[in-house]
């Protein structure tokens, strides 16, 4: 008997990834920019935190040998300034019922010099009218990231949509945290996933053109 490998039962066992550009492929800014809350790679927006004063933050390829996704796209974080402290990298999930709902979040990353944990999560939803209010804060995750590389995931609860009282909401905005980043450490990210599940699912890329086609939007 012949196994052929069908892509399509690899996409029935995983759930739909609510990020854009969840392994950093579209790049079209095409800048080595520093994350200061500001946009690098298409939908994800990066900045300093705990100490650090800032990251660069640029487009990689083939950034995880060591976990078996070679000539993958990634993004790569680097702190150019004397200091101690880590980052957030986060991407604004616009529309959707976003309320009564777990969800979880999920990626992979390698420490190419130094080491660096994946903290947790900060989840935010925001309204219409400019206020906002947190709804999910677990810094207690704690996973080493170093040249061997780690997967991370984390897991959340939204609440009921009368508790508080919530506005017209616009978008809820995803964080990845990191920390313990020295001056020159090196780190590359990819597969970054949100799903709704209690459990984190296999990453499945959208093709290429698809994937342009949500970043442009």
């Amino acid at each position: 008997m012949t196994n052929v490998f069908d892509k399509s039962q690899l996409d029935v066992r995983s759930n739909p990834n609510l990020f854009i550009n969840g392994d950093f492929s579209v790049d079209q800014r095409g800048l080595n920019s520093a994350g200061n809350s500001s946009y690098t790679l298409d939908r994800w927006l990066v900045y300093p935190r705990g100490g650090l004063p800032e990251v660069n933050v640029n487009q990689a390829q083939d950034a995880m040998p060591a976990l078996g996704i070679n000539l993958a796209y990634g993004m790569r974080c680097r702190a150019t300034a004397p200091g101690s402290g880590g980052y957030g990298i986060y991407q604004k999930i616009e529309g959707g019922d976003f309320f009564n709902k777990t969800f979880t979040i999920s990626g992979k990353a390698r420490a190419q010099t130094g080491t660096v944990k994946f903290v947790g999560l900060l989840v935010n939803l925001h309204n219409t009218d400019g206020t906002w209010f947190e709804i999910a804060n677990d810094l207690t995750k704690d996973v080493t990231i170093d040249l061997n590389g780690s997967e991370f995931s984390a897991t959340f609860t939204t609440p009921a949509p009368d508790y508080p009282t919530y506005g017209e909401i616009d978008y809820m905005q995803v964080e990845f945290l990191f920390g313990d980043m020295g001056t020159d450490d090196d780190v590359y990210h990819t597969h970054f996933k949100i799903e709704e599940d209690s459990i984190a699912t296999p990453f499945v890329a959208d093709d290429p053109a698809t994937n342009l086609a949500k970043c442009q939007r």
